[in-house]
């Protein structure tokens, strides 16, 4: 089975998990700054970055792993 580039390339799954956990963390917190529409910018923006990580992600991570840091990005956009 042939990995797509973003796996095999110099990206990997715990790398890409890792660096939108710090996105989504980083626009959150920007998110308890401001107020209205700033604010759901911010989240918007968070929960897009979660979007694009299960997207990549999801069918290249084993199920396990996936699930796990699923709960965990997931818990970081509460």
């Amino acid at each position: 089975m042939s990995l797509p580039n973003y796996v095999s390339g110099p990206y990997t799954c715990e790398s890409l998990t890792e660096r939108s956990a710090e996105l989504i963390s980083h626009f959150m917190v920007e998110a308890r700054r401001y107020s209205d529409l700033e604010a759901r910018l911010r989240r918007e923006r968070a929960y897009g970055v979660y979007m694009g990580w299960r997207t990549l992600v999801m069918d290249s991570a084993a199920a396990g792993v996936f699930a796990a840091d699923d709960r965990r990005l997931e818990e970081l956009l509460s």
